[in-house]
């Protein structure tokens, strides 16, 4: 008998940018495309360090203490957020010029990373339904309880439907 899962949109997202999504205020997350979408929104981090962007340009300082605060998984989904938006102008200090810039909002770290190979866009994938998969501490910003309460009632509705199998 196969567990009851949900099927939910993920983006693949190189460490150290995934934890900072996740657990540091990352609030903007920089791509050369746009999307339509607008939800929730797992985090997978891949399999790639981006050493590089750790150790140099403006937000070397701040990453770094993103990698010393504790464990960077990779090739694992290991968040959700909440997609608020696509914008080109964002003011936010992780913005970047030339880009499109996704505004993020309530990050929620899973309890445990779920082992995933990542995908390039924006991807779909059916993870275990249970609720207490959330960590149910407050992250970054008020309003976690409410995305927790969205995310578990959209967790039931897609259940009633009937939801294929899970990872």
């Amino acid at each position: 008998m196969s567990e009851a899962c949900v099927k939910m949109k993920c983006l693949s997202v190189r460490q150290p940018w995934a934890n900072a999504i996740c657990t540091a205020g990352k609030t903007v997350e920089n791509r050369v495309w746009y999307t339509a979408y607008r939800g929730p929104l797992l985090i997978h981090a891949s399999q790639r360090i981006a050493w590089q962007a750790a150790r140099e340009g403006p937000l070397a300082k701040r990453l770094q203490s993103v990698i010393a605060a504790g464990p960077m998984p990779t090739g694992a989904i290991i968040g959700v957020v909440l997609l608020l938006d696509v914008v080109e102008d964002s003011p936010s200090e992780w913005a970047e010029p030339d880009s499109w810039h996704w505004l993020l909002a309530e990050p929620r770290l899973l309890a445990e990373p779920i082992p995933f190979s990542g995908k390039l866009g924006i991807f779909e994938v059916a993870i275990p339904q249970d609720a207490a998969l959330f960590q149910k501490k407050p992250c970054a910003e008020q309003g976690d309880e409410k995305l927790y309460i969205y995310l578990k009632r959209r967790i039931q509705c897609q259940l009633a439907r009937g939801v294929a199998t899970c990872l």
